[in-house]
């Protein structure tokens, strides 16, 4: 029974480091004052869905332990939500609602990033803007305001595209010490973002 319990603290520790990682990793502050990511509780909301898609991504290539992985990073990822939309003052009966739509919007996302990340490695053969740009327009950088910046759009496709990189690089083992080695983002804008 303890040893039971030993392992199970440990896989709790290791999911909630991981899921740490990403939360600060996609709190950078660079996203939003240089790379125009609003700055509130949806833009952030948006940039973990963003990082949670990449790195559940790459959790597939492990198998089971990966894939056992990936839904406690989901389960942790919609229980901070709940946490977050109560702390927000939102009532017990509105809550499952909205981490419900938060459910649909997380799939939709992913299926977006990936098969985007899956099809097209880099720029659009005709020199538009590629289908992971602007699925980050899409999803990240339009808050029905104004209309996004494909400039911003396409750093952040780069950034994207190199953290699925080194992520796909990383031994399995390190993911599940709750390691993440993810590149700066303003690695990604060096050639393109003029402040």
């Amino acid at each position: 029974m303890l040893a039971w319990l030993r392992r199970y603290a440990a896989r709790a520790a290791i999911e909630h480091e991981l899921f740490e990682r990403i939360v600060a990793q996609s709190r950078n502050p660079y996203f939003y004052s240089v790379l125009q990511v609003p700055d509130t509780m949806e833009g952030r909301c948006e940039m973990i869905m963003l990082h949670l898609s990449l790195v559940l991504g790459r959790l597939k290539r492990e198998g089971m332990a990966g894939q056992r992985l990936g839904q406690a990073l989901m389960e942790r990822f919609f229980a901070s939500m709940d946490d977050a939309l109560r702390q927000i003052g939102i009532g017990d009966m509105g809550v499952p609602r909205r981490v419900k739509k938060t459910a649909a919007a997380f799939q939709e996302r992913a299926r977006d990033y990936l098969s985007a990340l899956a099809a097209q490695p880099g720029g659009s053969a005709d020199g538009g803007e590629d289908a992971l740009a602007a699925a980050v327009r899409r999803h990240v950088l339009s808050n029905g305001e104004q209309p996004a910046d494909f400039a911003a759009a396409a750093a952040i496709a780069r950034y994207v595209r190199r953290s699925q990189a080194a992520l796909a690089a990383e031994v399995g083992d390190r993911l599940f010490t709750g390691e993440l080695a993810l590149p700066a983002p303003a690695s990604a804008t060096e050639d393109m973002i003029e402040q």
